[in-house]
């Protein structure tokens, strides 16, 4: 579970310095190097961050609205297999199931 988390912040952080080098880049190329100073790097970082937190907070919401998902119980006719397979798994790796939207 510990390197589950670690990975996740890994790659939150591979994703906040990817969205941060392609921001000063397009920087650099509009406005030349001058323009690279702490405030600019903080500015960018803060948007990102702020973005980044608006799509973690409202991505499952969106998600749903689009697929029009709902929640599966193991009494579905159609997808009821998927709760006992996910249920498996996850009593097999030591964590608890999660909800089935």
């Amino acid at each position: 579970m510990v390197k589950l988390r670690l990975t996740m912040a890994g790659v939150a952080m591979v994703i906040v310095g990817l969205g941060l080098a392609l921001a000063l880049g397009v920087l650099a190329l509009l406005y030349g190097p001058t323009m690279l100073t702490v405030y600019a790097i903080t500015g960018i970082l803060i948007f990102i961050l702020f973005i980044n937190i608006l799509q973690w907070l409202f991505g499952p919401y969106m998600i749903n609205a689009m697929y029009h998902a709902r929640e599966v119980s193991p009494d579905d006719p159609r997808y009821g297999w998927l709760v006992d397979v996910v249920n498996e798994v996850a009593e097999a790796n030591g964590i608890k199931a999660l909800r089935f939207t």
